[in-house]
């Protein structure tokens, strides 16, 4: 290992142990409990629409099967 690789991992060790320091365990989990209410909230959402298409698709389907009889 070279000079220059043992000072950069060093340096990122440094910098990890302040980062460290400065993070608040708390604000961490909150943000990460808003941004996964956001992700279920998008699922819903998601499952919503593809609900209503396969409603969409059923009524579409049923209609093409009457105007089939009728010829």
């Amino acid at each position: 290992m070279g000079l220059f690789a043992r000072m950069e991992t060093v340096f990122k060790s440094k910098m990890n142990k302040v980062l460290n320091r400065m993070e608040d365990p708390r604000e961490t989990l909150d943000y990460s409990y808003e941004k996964q209410l956001e992700l279920l909230q998008n699922v819903k959402r998601g499952v919503a629409e593809v609900t209503t298409s396969k409603k969409r698709l059923q009524l579409q389907r049923a209609k093409l099967i009457q105007s089939n009889e009728k010829l």
